[in-house]
């Protein structure tokens, strides 16, 4: 049912624009007006708008997902002025909401696993020197975390027969969390290593999962 028509006259305000069938008003005045009322009732407009993301939350995050893959090139451009004009902002609230970056992330890579994967590698290709000392982090946490008596030839072999599609897993990650969020340091040594579904590895990330938690610490038995 079409809620709009065309006249071809301009309104009060000189719009020649769509009119709406409800009440004949410009679709032009009837933005600058609803831009106006929400400058003049900000808090108030930001409380509605916290109410209604709250009561249709699946649906708001269905709807940011199809925009944003139907204007994929414009929301980057988007992304990356945002980010150059206030890079601070963005890096305190990474910091500050870490646990939703991760679902964030976790839910943009179930939605489209190949395009996150292809997002990824571009972005490192982008970004050399940033992956080289971050490889080179990790790579001397793993030397810090791995202890003279260990059998270093038993972890090679067990790198070597890490079957395709899975990733080699810390069962308690060299720095990561409890899935109360409480620190944790484990070892590189074969019993804390497991092979993971490279998916599964991804989003478990540097957090214990419940199951590993509770056979490390003999809960389950």
């Amino acid at each position: 049912m079409t809620k709009f028509f065309f006249t071809g006259i301009p309104c009060k305000n000189g719009h020649v624009a769509n009119r709406y069938i409800s009440n004949g008003t410009c679709i032009k005045c009837s933005i600058k007006q609803s831009r106006s009322w929400r400058e003049d009732n900000l808090d108030r407009y930001r409380q509605y708008q916290r109410w209604h993301y709250a009561a249709n939350t699946e649906k708001e995050l269905e709807y940011q997902r199809q925009y944003r893959l139907k204007n994929l090139e414009a929301m980057r451009e988007k992304d990356r002025i945002r980010r150059e004009t206030n890079p601070e902002y963005f890096r305190n609230w990474w910091k500050e909401n870490k646990d939703k970056a991760k679902k964030y992330y976790q839910d943009k890579f179930a939605l489209n696993p190949e395009l996150f994967r292809e997002y990824c590698r571009k972005w490192a290709k982008a970004n050399p020197e940033y992956m080289r000392a971050k490889n080179l982090l990790r790579q001397d946490r793993v030397r810090q975390a791995t202890p003279a008596w260990v059998n270093e030839a038993e972890i090679f072999q067990i790198c070597l027969d890490c079957p395709p599609g899975y990733h080699i897993d810390h069962i308690i990650p060299i720095k990561g969390f409890t899935p109360e969020g409480y620190p944790v340091s484990g070892l590189n040594i074969p019993a804390n290593m497991q092979y993971l579904p490279a998916r599964e590895n991804l989003q478990k990330g540097n957090t214990m999962t419940m199951q590993d938690y509770k056979l490390v610490t003999g809960e389950m038995r």
